[in-house]
């Protein structure tokens, strides 16, 4: 797994770092795992946007040949001061099927966008990539954004589940801003509002929700991350969660964020998302780093602009 931290100066310099990340890094590069950009489009300022810069890249997967295929878009308005990078997915994309310049043309059955907030005074940003997904999460001022795009873990064989793709982000709104204090802005591990997409095993797209949901889709309301989304099933476990807190010794329990469905169809257990990872959130502050008891590392961060005991999540680094 690869890693890299620093600071960008708008949604464009945090795309072009993150391009530059996936496709050369070296870590990636010496297990096989860079990715492939397939489509770089540029698109000239109009009335109310800047000029955009869309790319598309596509990633090899564990084995080499899975062909996971992520866009990711700039999208800055001035005159509401909104610095965004968005993301979008599919199970193929083809540059010569892209029609007017849009780049969401080119792919098939392809996501609804998910945005990551950025802006235009210098923020700091942290990469985690494999060959089958990329992190990346922004902070700005205090508040914390954070996208998971690729491949999750399903609990069953590649073939019974062969593109368990996740597309999510902190909001699905593309205008809106990082100082949103409302359900639209969330997290990857505690999705609220069409922020958080699921490729299922039929190829159809269902949104997947935390500890509140809004504008739903059929069956949104039966289908949740663990822990933060069980909430809304058993009474107590919000009050549990929010008491939980470190071992002697500081061990903090680290529970897997988890996709499952009480659907009429069936109750799934999903899969997980691959190196992220809910924690109490007591005596925790974001960018805190900490180890597991078999060397692994971990980054914490939180939920957008919250900070209660149930708001902190960690990427795993190595």
């Amino acid at each position: 797994m690869a890693h890299e931290t620093g600071t960008a100066s708008s949604e464009t310099d945090l795309l072009q770092k993150l391009d530059t990340f996936l496709t050369g890094n070296a870590q990636l590069t010496v297990t096989g795992e860079q990715w492939q950009r397939i489509y770089d489009h540029t698109t000239q300022a109009g009335d109310s946007v800047e000029t955009s810069r869309a790319v598309v890249w596509q990633a090899p997967g564990a084995s080499g040949g899975d062909k996971i295929y992520i866009g990711a878009y700039t999208h800055g308005v001035t005159a509401s001061n909104t610095y965004n990078l968005c993301f979008c997915g599919g199970s193929m994309f083809s540059a010569a099927g892209v029609v007017y310049d849009d780049m969401h043309s080119g792919f098939i059955n392809i996501s609804k966008d998910v945005v990551l907030f950025a802006d235009r005074r210098s923020f700091r940003y942290w990469f985690f990539a494999s060959g089958r997904r990329v992190i990346v999460v922004t902070g700005v001022n205090t508040i914390y954004s954070s996208a998971y795009c690729g491949f999750m873990l399903p609990v069953v064989n590649p073939s019974e589940y062969p593109y368990p793709l996740v597309i999510a982000g902190s909001a699905s709104n593309t205008g809106l801003r990082y100082s949103d204090t409302t359900d639209a802005h969330s997290s990857i591990v505690d999705p609220r509002q069409k922020n958080f997409w699921l490729l299922y095993p039929d190829q159809g797209w269902r949104d997947i929700y935390g500890r509140n949901y809004s504008y739903s889709t059929t069956g949104a309301d039966k289908r949740y991350l663990t822990p933060n989304g069980a909430t809304r099933y058993k009474s107590g476990i919000l009050q549990t969660l929010t008491a939980l807190q470190a071992s002697p010794g500081s061990h903090c329990p680290l529970f897997p964020v988890e996709v499952r469905s009480l659907e009429e169809s069936g109750v799934n257990f999903l899969g997980a998302l691959d190196g992220v990872f809910w924690l109490p959130g007591v005596g925790r502050a974001s960018e805190d780093t900490i180890s597991s008891a078999d060397g692994h590392q971990y980054v914490v961060f939180q939920n957008g602009f919250r900070i209660t005991p149930c708001d902190y999540f960690a990427v795993e680094v190595s």
